[in-house]
């Protein structure tokens, strides 16, 4: 009865503090890569720029889903081994930063 009291307690401190960390982080969460490539700026801009041939090049991806616009933007649902995530773009311009963000879209 002992080691399940323990083992109790010590799946509560693993959750509190999953939660505690998890309350102190940034929801407006950025990533940026940056890599060097054989072809051109434009040829790489022209296959990173369009979500609906992402998972041609992205081995993670399942699968991408087109969704209709939201407020004027494109917007695409991926699929991959960490679920369903949809995104919108919120800028895109070559030669610029491509911005999408990770929304709830209804």
């Amino acid at each position: 009865m002992k080691w399940v009291i323990l083992a109790v307690i010590v799946v509560a401190l693993l959750v509190t503090t999953a939660l505690v960390i998890g309350s102190r982080m940034s929801r407006d969460h950025v990533a940026t890569v940056r890599a060097r490539y054989a072809a051109s700026p434009a040829r790489v801009w022209e296959k990173i720029s369009d979500p609906a041939q992402a998972a041609s090049w992205r081995s993670d991806l399942k699968r991408v889903e087109m969704l209709p616009p939201h407020d004027g933007r494109i917007a695409w649902r991926e699929t991959s081994g960490n679920g369903k995530i949809t995104y919108e773009a919120v800028a895109k311009a070559l030669g610029h930063d491509y911005v999408s963000a990770d929304k709830a879209l209804a």
